[in-house]
């Protein structure tokens, strides 16, 4: 017996490892088809629905379907400009946000210099108005209006 059983041995090894080899590449292989089931499924499901014509119901002709591919991608090129238009306008925002409070300042300066030449110039014409009281002569360059 110890003869036999010393001749399979390595028969048995063999094999065991021929089997072990055999189990792995079957699970390989079964989560391979397991995936492209769920991939299979999953465009299938996605494609279950039916189109009809457009204003008539019915049968959807291939110029409907071409047009109406036209019109989806343009849908979505005109929502793309719109989502870029709507970022460079948020982008503008935060490149004038601190250039804001700089022309507010620099709109209140200049109302105030505003302010001071009309101020200056009642002063002036009053000036004119008590020197020609006075002297009962024009002077010179101070009676424009």
């Amino acid at each position: 017996m110890e003869e036999v059983t010393a001749d399979l041995s390595p028969t048995i090894q063999h094999g065991s490892l021929v089997q072990a080899q055999l189990g792995a590449q079957a699970l390989e292989d079964l989560e391979h088809t397991q995936a492209a089931q769920e991939a299979r499924a999953a465009r299938q499901r996605g494609g279950r629905h039916t189109l009809q014509g457009r204003g008539h119901g019915g049968m959807l002709y291939a110029e409907e379907a071409r047009d109406m591919v036209t019109d989806r991608e343009q849908a979505e090129v005109n929502n793309a400009a719109a989502a870029l238009k709507r970022a460079q306008k948020a982008a503008d925002k935060l490149v004038k946000a601190p250039w804001l409070a700089v022309f507010k300042d620099v709109k209140v300066k200049l109302k105030e210099l505003r302010s001071m030449r009309t101020q200056k110039t009642k002063l002036r014409k009053a000036l004119c108005v008590e020197i020609r009281k006075v002297t009962g002569v024009a002077v010179a360059g101070w009676d424009r209006k």
